[in-house]
């Protein structure tokens, strides 16, 4: 079976990507071992480049940023032709113009076409226009809350396919004891909370533990408004961590946090919440308990009271509750937190992931090839 994954958002194999990004990333590699997979990308560049990795054939396009087209939303057609050669088109972001485009184009094979969404892309799509998103055969969403999401415009057949993490990657570390360390992972953007856990921090008192903010900064604005209220607490912000240092945070924090909030006054999919959350399977994997808010399809990922907390979604103070009790139950029991959290996370294996996938994209292979014979 030949697949090709379209994600209209550039990406680099070797350098630090959003959720989105990573989704398709880590699918390819799970699904290379069972079929040839090609993914498709989009970058500002001037070239075509194509290179082979992991068993996966990548190739990204050059697009035009102008208008309403930017990276998150790239503007090109050069693509094209190689979405009517493999079995399996999925699209991963659907609210962009190439997304859209590609999608009208397969519709003319006949072949399978499917839809999951990461919460992003652009205003200036095709799908609002014409009637795109019935000519898909399915939706897959990667929790409850996105396929939801998805079924408020898609007519078609839903799977819900939750996860996925590498469990060989992120593992905790044998006989280790948590530091007195709290972990944020996270762009640094409103959205994400991260005021709330540290008025929630300074709240909590917790005397010896320190907050650890780790990630890349997309709002200048709001980091010094984050520096400004951290003043007089120990708090430590790291914006160019790489994938060791990023473990190694996971592997000795005593727990990880992801405060976020939904966004307000907004029906639009590309500012839709938190619709899986990676920080919280990675630590989670790692041995690692997490505290994490009611936004988006987070709880769905967290065993409550067994792998971490789920608190109300903007309530500092269930935060600061929520920092006090798993602290201290971390540090006087680690080995069975550490012990419950891989246990949770086992069944979001992406072996499990890819499994499901080949398993739905078999199923209308059979069925478009007993039309065409029939």
């Amino acid at each position: 079976m030949r697949i090709l994954l379209i994600t209209p958002t550039y990406f680099s194999t070797d350098s630090v990507i959003g959720g989105g990004e990573r989704y398709v990333l880590e699918l390819a590699r799970a699904l290379g071992s069972q079929a040839e997979v090609k993914v498709i990308s989009f970058s500002p560049k001037s070239k075509l480049r194509s290179f082979r990795e992991n068993g996966v054939h990548y190739e990204i396009f050059p697009s035009s940023h102008f208008g309403e087209f930017s990276t998150h939303n790239p503007f090109s057609a050069r693509f094209l032709f190689r979405t009517l050669v493999p079995d399996i088109l999925h699209i991963h972001q659907v609210c962009t113009f190439v997304s859209d485009l590609a999608c009208l184009v397969r519709a003319l094979t006949g072949k399978a076409i499917f839809a999951t969404d990461h919460g992003g892309g652009g205003a200036w799509v095709l799908n609002r226009r014409l009637p795109v998103y019935p000519l898909y055969n399915a939706v897959v969403g990667q929790s409850r809350v996105a396929l939801r999401e998805l079924r408020r415009d898609f007519q078609v057949p839903s799977v819900h396919i939750p996860g996925g993490i590498d469990l060989e990657r992120f593992v905790p570390v044998e006989g280790s004891f948590p530091e007195k360390k709290i972990l944020f992972v996270g762009r640094i953007n409103p959205h994400k909370g991260v005021h709330l856990l540290i008025e929630a921090f300074r709240a909590a008192d917790l005397v010896d533990f320190h907050l650890e903010i780790m990630g890349r900064t997309v709002n200048q604005e709001y980091l010094e408004r984050l520096r400004r209220l951290a003043d007089g607490i120990p708090v430590r912000f790291i914006h160019d961590a790489d994938d060791a240092e990023l473990l190694a945070a996971y592997q000795s924090a005593c727990v990880t946090v992801l405060p976020s909030l939904s966004p307000i006054g907004s029906v639009d999919r590309h500012v839709a919440p938190e619709l899986m959350g990676f920080t919280l399977l990675e630590s989670q994997a790692c041995g690692t308990p997490v505290i994490c808010s009611s936004a988006g399809g987070m709880p769905e990922f967290v065993s409550q009271g067994k792998s971490g907390l789920v608190v109300r979604e903007g309530s500092e103070q269930q935060l600061a509750d929520g920092l006090r009790f798993l602290c201290r139950d971390r540090l006087n029991n680690p080995h069975r937190w550490a012990t419950q959290c891989r246990e949770w996370v086992g069944q979001f294996s992406w072996d499990a992931v890819a499994r499901a996938h080949m398993s739905l994209y078999e199923s209308f292979v059979q069925i478009g090839n007993g039309q065409r014979n029939g």
